[in-house]
This record gives structure tokens, sequence and C-alpha cells, in this order.
């Protein structure tokens, strides 16, 4: 019979992933680790949503200004044809930045969901702790 130490190279050559996850949360209970990934996954996403955040505000600061550029330009007329030119150009220019806008609240939207689902998800390897894998 194999000894146990041989029994974890050989798992941890063939889970990889599953071997570090287990060193890394100190358990050799799969609910556990997967908890703690879970756990691991939600901070790590409420950075990303705060560095994501703030890049969406600073981006709104730029739209709020440059909507008042176009405005003040529009109020000044009349134009020569560069001018029109350049009126047109900050015009694609804010619609541009208006779409990354959307994308950005959009992603917003999606990674909030998704700290959700990982939070039911926490829940259910709570639940099932007291059901250990580990004997």
């Amino acid at each position: 019979m194999a000894s146990s130490s041989s029994m974890n190279i050989e798992s941890k050559n063939r889970e990889p992933n599953i071997s570090e996850l287990k060193e890394a949360c100190g358990s050799e209970d799969l609910a556990t680790c997967f908890k703690f990934l879970f756990d691991s996954d939600i901070s790590e996403e409420y950075g990303f949503l705060m560095r994501m955040g703030e890049e969406r505000n600073q981006l709104r600061s730029k739209l709020e200004k440059l909507e008042a550029t176009i405005r003040e330009t529009r109020y000044r007329g009349p134009f020569n044809e560069k001018a029109v030119d350049g009126l047109r150009c900050l015009v694609e220019i804010h619609q541009r930045m208006l779409d990354r806008f959307q994308v950005l609240t959009t992603l917003l939207d999606e990674v909030r969901d998704g700290i959700v689902e990982k939070g039911r998800h926490v829940k259910l390897m709570e639940f099932d702790e007291g059901l250990s894998d580990v004997e």
C-alpha cells in the first residue's frame, strides 16, 4: 500500500490547483477551500469595483466639462469652417466618451452581480461546512 506522503505528492501532481488552494487556506476540506476562494475573490472584486468606480467618476467629470465646452461653443457662434469642424470633433469625442461611460457602468453592474453571486456561494459553503469531506 502507498504511503500517505506519496499519495499527497501524486495528488498534488494531478490536482495542482486544488493542492495550491488547500495549502493557501490551510484546510483539506474542499468546502472550506472553496469558501476561502470565494471570500478572496469577493475582496478582490470590491477592490476592482472601487478602482473602476473611480475611473467612471473621473470620466463623468470629463464628460460634464466637455458638455459645457460644447454648449459654450454652440452659444458663441457664428462659426467659420474650421470652428464647425472643431465642434463636430468635440461632439464625436463626447459620444465616444459617453459610450465608454456606459461600458464602465455595465461593467460595474456585472461586478456587483458577481459579488452577490459569490456571497451566495460563500453561504452555501458555510452551510456545508458541517458536512466535511475530510475524514
